[in-house]
């Protein structure tokens, strides 16, 4: 196996944020829009501590954009979370010089995001 996308930073980068897109699309496949969808928690969050200034400008002027741009914003939050535990255990990986680390740590950070 070649392993020059991962020698360069750009391309653990881009392996970082293709492994947390798929996290969160095997999330959305497993469970779809419901409560126990991985962004969902994020997204209940961002609307409780969201200061009522901005929520009150959302309802008055964007009406349901707003509730979409929450969910908008809470995927992406999950998604770039997902991303660097990814980042994090490819890079811990290669300073270990480990080939198992990169995926064990993967799956565990995945597993820690989601529980």
């Amino acid at each position: 196996m070649n392993d020059a996308l991962l020698d360069s930073r750009g391309g653990r980068l881009l392996v970082g944020l293709a492994a947390g897109a798929a996290g969160l699309a095997g999330s959305y496949a497993a469970a779809g829009y419901t409560p126990t969808f991985v962004a969902s928690p994020v997204e209940r969050t961002l609307s409780r501590t969201m200061p009522g200034e901005i929520v009150t400008f959302a309802i008055t002027y964007l009406g349901s954009l707003g509730q979409q741009l929450n969910l908008v914003t809470a995927v992406v939050l999950t998604w770039l979370v997902f991303a660097a535990g990814a980042t994090a255990a490819i890079l811990a990986g290669r300073a270990a010089n480990n080939r198992v680390l990169p995926a064990l740590g993967t799956g565990v950070a995945t597993w820690l995001v989601t529980a």
